[in-house]
Formats: structure tokens, sequence, C-alpha cells
């Protein structure tokens, strides 16, 4: 940008000037307009000029002709020359060529001023376009009044011609912040810096509008409903990583561009942001001014408190030793700190720091000092600063804001990546020739990394408070069974009955395997002995799979109990085939689960050691050990290729003439257990190659979006097109999206909507909607066929937000419960009867799980009575030694 950058400034000047001529004269006015004319009805002296001869009416005359030549001397006193001003808006302009054109309100005086009877109420004064220029304010209704600041009020309002909503900021008129008695010099800045600014992420004025009076005149702006500051900290969750990613690049691009003008906001706050449809809008540009280069010095009454700068708190606004509005020279690095503040208020949700009554410069730089660490007694800011000799007991604070990021709950990682973190602290830089730019920062390799950053800014998908509450429990799906079933309130004490059948359940299970199969993979319900479990036959599959669950029911002691049988196994070096699938959720998962219950929750082993005295337990992390063990013999089945075996030997690797087909759930089902196992080993060659089987695999989808069944990896071709979320494809698309919850990676993200978009274009049947079968290359036909194990569906909905369809699907799975009895691996959906071959139920757990998800959503009770009556059915299943799987022919 060339010249000067002040040189701009004078349109402000020229309105300045003619806004103190209107103000004096407006005062005039008003003074006459308001005061009553009583008459005095005393008899009055007769002076030197008095002449009995006067008519009242006569003297009434006199009296007005008197009052208008003082009026025109008074204006003649006060008028300025103007030059011909035109002051540009974004969609329009007027052309000012005298004081009483430049206000759109002032009307040209009348050479003959009738009459007025001042006792009657004054008409209102009709708007005239052709004197005014601005369009009026009327032709927007005010709808509700939002906000309130120093310098205006601000309106939600339509407008009236095109129905858009917009926000009206009425201008204040007080002389507090007037300038010379002027029009507001801040009102002014602010429309004449707004109407130069034109950035998708500042907030646009679309044009100036007038009321009927002096002291009305408003800005309309884009109407932005939600105000940042207020959601960050009303929202119960923490944003994800590239949701903070987000926000920060849309905020440093409106600075950046802000700065690129030669402009400098000087009040960044959270208050000053607002956000719609994925979009961060700065606002608020009553402080905002142009700066030069070189520098001059300015104000010291800019930013708040919490968000203000080093530079600025060193220079003190209010002191006795320092003059009264003292200035200093500063530049936009005062922005940039108020940036860094923003951010560290994205992650968190708290402000940097804490703002107390009582609180002054002083005070605040000892509580960045204690978050930031202290410059050091030779900070050359400390140089004119009074404040200087009053730190000396700061050298003890050392910087700890790695300490006040939030770690991920996950597993302990901290929220804020190393380069993140590098960012953050050069924004945070007391130094402000040493801190970064926007220009810089847009530009830092923490907007490079994964995760990335999100195309639209949404909530959590964990939560449903963007959904009205009304809509979810109005809604009733139409039933594709027949089901006639009235609730009652379950009550707190029948609930705590219901929780402790279900743990005794479980117990009594436990118990066996441990009496009867341990070490064995798994209990034999019937002869009550241990037995092979075909697909991962290896010792104390059972006990780690259990792990987790002694835990969850508050069983610690047998919890810590099971780890300590755990203790004698060194390995997995067994001469034996295993599905990659069951021993990765089953065996990698259990033992993962287990050692971050315990690290995470040390009052376990402290529970567990008072109660056993005689037998303490210290754990030495061998669950992760055994953990690495396993995730290395499983990884050949990987690294071969991009996608992945289904079987390996866990003491040789791939099998000799291992089969290449394998099946979409088999090759995309890793990524929750070895990104955990990347996570505590800080090894990501677990979490990389997994992550690129996943990825490959949506390559391979069809020009629908569907995925099939199984391909042959080795040529990357569909052997089984039939396309579902059923048999052999359920646990890849929960996977997707679980894994975008707990990596916060984008792409796996758009990965799972991509697919879930086709699913339910193409596998719903419509005339029962329910998810059927139906072909990845040729979707036009719904086979009416459903799997026990597609009940995972509605869970993965409520996750998404979809509560509407997840609460379709889940009751049409209860609908089916009801009608069988319990739900066979494949069935009809409208002959409501299980396909041949397709009978058994092998105790699925997936229509629990997503039952937990649609109480967690609705929390109305509902849920409950369905678990009670499947829990009465399940106890059906009991045999002497533990519960055995239903199968009927």
């Amino acid at each position: 940008m060339s010249g000067n950058p002040l040189e701009h400034d004078s349109v402000l000047s020229e309105l300045l000037s003619v806004a103190k001529t209107l103000k004096v004269q407006e005062k005039k006015e008003t003074k006459r307009e308001m005061v009553p004319v009583v008459e005095n009805t005393q008899p009055k002296k007769k002076g030197r000029w008095d002449d009995d001869s006067d008519s009242e009416e006569e003297k009434r005359k006199k009296i007005a002709k008197k009052e208008r030549k003082q009026q025109a001397k008074a204006a003649k006193e006060v008028k300025v020359e103007a030059p011909l001003v035109t002051v540009a808006m974004p969609d329009s302009s007027y052309v000012v060529d005298d004081y009483y054109a430049a206000h759109p309100l002032m009307e040209l005086p009348p050479e003959e001023e009738p009459m007025v009877d001042v006792t009657a109420p004054a008409p209102p004064k009709p708007f005239k376009e052709s004197i005014h220029m601005c369009r009026s304010v009327n032709k927007y209704k005010k709808l509700e009044r939002l906000n309130e600041g120093s310098y205006g009020i601000v309106y939600k309002a339509q407008n009236m011609e095109t129905g858009e909503i917009v926000a009206l900021k009425r201008i204040k008129f007080n002389d507090a912040v007037m300038v010379q008695e002027a029009f507001p010099v801040t009102a002014l800045r602010e429309i004449n810096i707004l109407q130069d600014l034109h950035h998708p992420n500042i907030l646009h004025v679309q044009e100036m509008v007038v009321g009927d009076s002096l002291g009305e005149i408003y800005m309309v702006m884009d109407y932005e409903p939600k105000e940042l500051g207020k959601s960050l900290h009303s929202i119960p969750y923490d944003l994800t990583a590239s949701e903070v990613k987000t926000l920060l690049y849309q905020l440093l691009s409106g600075i950046a561009y802000l700065h690129r003008h030669w402009y400098f906001h000087r009040d960044l706050k959270s208050s000053n942001l607002l956000y719609r449809d994925g979009v961060l809008k700065i606002c608020d540009f009553g402080m905002a001014r142009r700066y030069s280069n070189p520098l001059t010095k300015y104000t010291q009454h800019v930013v708040t408190l919490l968000y203000r700068a080093p530079e600025l708190l060193l220079n003190p606004q209010e002191d006795a030793r320092f003059p009264p509005n003292r200035i200093v020279m500063y530049d936009n690095k005062v922005d940039m700190w108020g940036v860094g503040c923003l951010f560290y208020e994205f992650i968190t949700r708290e402000t940097l720091i804490t703002c107390n009554q009582g609180d002054n410069e002083s005070s605040i730089l000892v509580k960045l000092f204690r978050v930031l660490g202290y410059p050091g007694d030779d900070f050359y800011l400390f140089k004119d600063s009074p404040y200087a000799s009053s730190f000396s007991n700061c050298n003890q604070y050392y910087p700890r804001l790695r300490e006040m990021i939030p770690a991920a709950p996950f597993v302990g990682v901290r929220y804020l990546s190393n380069n993140g973190m590098d960012l953050l602290l050069r924004l945070l830089e007391f130094d402000p020739v040493k801190r970064i730019s926007a220009e810089e920062a847009l530009d830092h390799p923490y907007f490079k990394e994964l995760p990335a950053m999100k195309d639209v800014y949404a909530c959590s998908i964990l939560l449903c408070d963007h959904l009205p509450r009304e809509s979810i429990e109005s809604f009733t799906p139409t039933p594709s069974f027949r089901f006639n079933a009235t609730y009652e309130e379950i009550s707190d004490v029948e609930r705590q009955r219901i929780a402790a059948e279900v743990r005794s359940l479980f117990l009594y299970g436990y118990r066996n395997y441990l009496d009867h199969a341990y070490p064995a993979a798994q209990l034999d319900p019937l002869s009550c002995n241990g037995a092979s479990f075909p697909q991962c036959d290896i010792p104390y599959v059972t006990l780690i799979d259990t792990l987790d669950t002694l835990h969850v029911l508050n069983c610690d002691d047998l919890f810590v109990d099971a780890v300590r049988l755990l203790d004698a196994v060194k390995d997995f070096d067994y001469d034996v085939n295993v599905s990659v699938f069951e021993t990765t959720i089953r065996v990698l998962g259990g033992l993962l689960s287990a050692h971050m219950m315990l690290t995470d929750n040390l009052t376990i082993l402290e529970h567990y050691n008072q109660n056993h005295p005689n037998s303490m337990y210290r754990y030495r992390d061998h669950l992760l050990a055994l953990a690495v063990d396993l995730g290395d013999r499983l990884l050949p089945a990987f690294q071969d290729n991009d996608l992945a075996y289904g079987t390996i030997n866990l003491h040789s690797g791939v099998p000799i003439g291992e089969t290449p087909i394998s099946s979409l759930a088999g090759i995309g089902s890793s990524l929750l257990e070895f990104a955990a196992l990347s996570a505590l080993t800080d090894n990501l060659v677990y979490i990389d190659t997994v992550r690129r089987c996943m990825l490959r695999l949506f390559e391979l989808r069809s020009p629908y979006d569907l995925m099939g069944k199984h391909l042959n990896i080795n040529t990357e071709t569909w052997t089984e097109t039939a396309s579902c979320m059923g048999r052999n494809s359920d646990s890849y698309y929960e996977y997707l999206l679980k894994g975008y919850i707990l990596l916060d990676d984008p792409q796996l993200y758009d990965m799972f909507i991509t697919l879930y978009y086709a699913l339910d274009t193409y596998n719903k049947a419509r005339t029962v909607q329910w998810y059927g079968v139906t072909d990845m290359n040729d979707p036009d036909h719904v086979v009416d066929s459903s799997y026990s194990l597609s009940a995972f569906w509605p869970g993965v909905q409520f996750l998404l937000g979809d509560y509407v369809g997840g609460k379709a699907s889940v009751m049409r799975f209860l609908y089916a419960w009801d009608a069988f009895g319990y739900i066979p691996e494949y069935f009809s959906i409208m002959q409501a009867k299980a396909h041949k071959g397709g009978e058994d139920y092998p105790l699925r757990p997936e229509l629990i799980e997503s039952m937990m998800y649609h109480d967690e959503v609705f929390r109305n009770g509902e849920m409950v009575h369905w678990g009670r009556m499947i829990l009465k059915q399940l106890k059906n299943t009991m045999t002497k030694a533990g519960s055995e799987g239903r199968c009927e022919s």
C-alpha cells in the first residue's frame, strides 16, 4: 500500500468539523424550541422604548423577528467553510456542499417562521429523502434489543423491503465521549474504517440510516446471532483441535487484512467476535484506528484489561506517577497479544488470567508472570516503568503455560501439539518486537499439520444442545412391527435393583470361567469346561476381554486380581493362526483399556492395597508391554501392501498360502486400538499403518459411494459387492466415526459422512424406513434383509448427532426384538422372519450399546423399560456355568 496511510482520515476530519457545527446549531435550536413561552400576568413597567400603540400581535411579530436575527448572527459566527466532501458508503454516496447538508437531518432555516402554539404538542417532522439523503430507519422493523456498549445500542431488525435480518447499531450521543461537543469520534472512526474494509472475517456495514431527530443515526450491519465469547463459556464441552484451528485461522486472516490496510483493532476480546454458519467475524471497531510508519504516539485508553499487552500494562492509564491522559508509542503487535489470549481461550474456554475487582496494571502483570514466566530484571520495557522495582520477587515464576493446556481424555496426551504451543508462545511474547505478526502466524506449521482445519465450524457431535428438545421428545417413529406397550415410571429403587441384577449375572459367568476354564480362551457353558475360540485360539482371551467390564461394574478388587493373573504372561509367541480383527478388538483392546484405567485412576490400586495389606500390588505397566508385543505380531498383516490380510500367525507372520480375500470390517477396524498403542508408546508406525489401510479402502468405493463386503487385497477388486452395514462391513463405518471423535481427524469425518449419505440414500427401504442390502454398483434394488450386527448403527447415528434417525433405527430393532424374543443373525424386515441359517442369536451387545446412547440423549426412562424386558429374556439363556446363545431352526 503506497502513500501516507493517514491521508484517508481527511474524510474523518471533515466530518468532525461539520459535526461540531451541527452540535452547536442543534443546542441553539433546542433551547429556542423547548423552553415554553409563559405569559407574565403581572403589570409591566413601561420602558423607554415601549409603545402603547402596538397591538399584542405586532409585539409578538417583533419578538419573533428579533429572535431570527439573533439566530442568523449566531449561525454566521459558527459557520465553517467546508469543501465539497463525498462520504462513500458500501452501496451509496452523498455529496456535502455546506454545513447544513452535511448532516442529513438538518433543514435549511425558512425565510419566515409561522407562529407556533407552544401549548400544543409539536407535530412530527416528515422524513424527506431529498433533504436527508440517507435512507430512513423506518424502513427497518426493530425486533429485539441485543446489546449495549459504551458507544452504541445494537438491535436485531428486519428490512421491511427485502425481509433480510440485520443488526442496527444506534450511535450514542453522550457528552462524555464527544470531542468538543461534536459527533462521537469513536462512531465516526468506526464508520470510516468499516466502509474501507471488505473481508469475510470482518463485520460488514451495509449502509447508514437516520431517524427523525439529530440523535438517531444507525449503522446497518450484517446480523450475526452468536457472540463467540458467550458460547465458549456456556457449552459444556471443549472444542476439538480442528475447530480451534479453524477459529484461530479465521481470526488471523481478518487481523492480517486489517494490518495490511494500516489499521489496528485495539480491543480484541471474545465478546467482539461473532460467528454464524461456520464463519467468524470481528466486530466493534470503536477503538480501531489507522497507524503510520514511522510510528506515532497513541492513547493508552484501549484494550480490555484481561487482553491488554505488556507494553500497554507497563504504561498505566491512571497512576499518580504518570501525567494524566498519558500517550505512548506502540504498534499492531498489541492486536497479536489479544490473538494469543483468544487462542488460549478457544482451547480451554477460560481466559488466560482472571481479573478481580481492584486489579490494576501491576497486579495483572504479576498474574501474567505466574503463567508465562518472568522476563528478567533487565527487560527493556521495564526501563521507564515505575513498576519495575515492585517485580523484584517475581524471579521465582517460571513458564507453566504448557501445564495449563488441558490433556485429552484419551491417553493423557496434551491437547495442543508442539507446533501449536510454539505458535501460542510466539503470540504471547512479552517483547513486542519478537512477537509474531499475523502474516507470519498464518504461515506457521501449526496450520499445516493434522488434524486439518474444518470447512465449517460446528459444535461437538457428541452434544445435542443444537437440536431443539421439543423436536426430539415429540418424535415418534412408525413401527414396522405391531407393538403395544405402556410405560410405567421406574423408581430409583427399581433402577438400582435392575443394576444389581445385571452385575450379579455377569459375575456368575465370570467366576465360572475362573473356576472351570481359566486360562483357556473361553468357557463352554454347556459342558462347563474350557474351550477354544476358533478365531482367536490363545489363552486368556476371556480374562483380558472382561478386564474393563470389571472396573465399569465397580468390581475393582476383582479387576486388580485379574491383572495380577496376567503377570505370569510373558508374551504372545504362540504358533497359532488368529483373526487379525478378533485379536485386535478383544485382546489388544482389552490390554490397552485396562492399562489406561489403572494409570488414569490411581485410587484403584490404593483401595486394593488397603483391602489387602498382606498382598499389596504395584503395577509396572505389564499390560502395556504385552500390548506392544501383540501389536508388533499383528503389524505384518498390514505391511505387505496398502490393505491387510485377515489372518496372521502370532509366531511366524502371514501364513503361507493365506488367502488374499479380506472383509471390509477385517481390514478397516483396527484404528482405535493401534492409535492408542501409538499414543502410549510414542511410536507412530502403528497408527500410520492401519490408517493407510482405511484410506485405501475408501478410495475403492463405487461411483455411488457404496462399499462392498469382501475384496482381493492383491488386485484391489471387490469379490462380494453386497452393500450394507451388517456382517463383514459393520465396524468399518463405526471406526471411521469413532476414529474422528478420538483423534479429531477431519479426513475420517469426511469419509464417514460421504458413506453415511450414500447408505441413507441407497440402502434405506423407503416403504419401511429400514436399512436393507443393495449392490454397490447397482443400488436400484434393496433386499429386504437385516443383520443383528446392524444394531450398532443407531448408536453411530446418535454419536453423529442424527437423533431423529437414531431413535427411529433403535426403535425398529426393539420392535424386532419384541417380535422374535431376540434379534436373529439374519432376518426379513417385512416378513418378520429369520432367514434360513440366520436363526442364531450369539448374545450380541450392539443393540444394548445403541440403547445406551439413546438413554444418554433423551433421558426419558424409555430404554430402562426395554432394558428390563431384555434382561428378563436373557435370563432364559442361563446354564449351570453361564449364558448360552440361542439357536432356533
